[in-house]
């Protein structure tokens, strides 16, 4: 009996972060391509709104992206998905890395700049 309520509860618990994940991958992709969009540096087209101000053609294309790459964890056995998962870790390593160095060059900057450094 315990184990089930704490077994549902883990279930609550993974499947609430799962949501939230995605939710913020969702609406975080949509923006960015929205922006790349009024930048020129994407096609105009993802630009538009709706009379509320949701870009939904961003909305869509995201949509369509998430649910194919998601898709693709059941192509094979799993190898794409696994690839996947390794692309974004990888990237995501790499973005950490950037802001280390950008942080540690600014600081160097600002210490040059006020003649702190001997």
């Amino acid at each position: 009996m315990a184990s089930d309520i704490a077994a549902s509860a883990m279930n609550t618990v993974i499947l609430s972060t799962v949501l939230s994940a995605g939710n913020h991958a969702l609406f975080a992709g949509t923006r960015i391509l929205y922006s790349l969009a009024i930048s020129s540096q994407a096609p105009k087209i993802f630009a538009r709104t709706s009379k509320g101000g949701v870009p939904w053609l961003a909305l869509l294309a995201t949509s369509s992206g998430c649910a194919l790459l998601f898709a693709t964890s059941a192509v094979g056995k799993g190898e794409l998905w696994f690839w996947l998962q390794n692309l974004v870790g990888v990237s995501n390593q790499v973005g950490s890395f950037d802001k280390l160095i950008c942080g540690r060059s600014l600081r160097l900057l600002d210490c040059v700049a006020l003649d702190r450094i001997g």
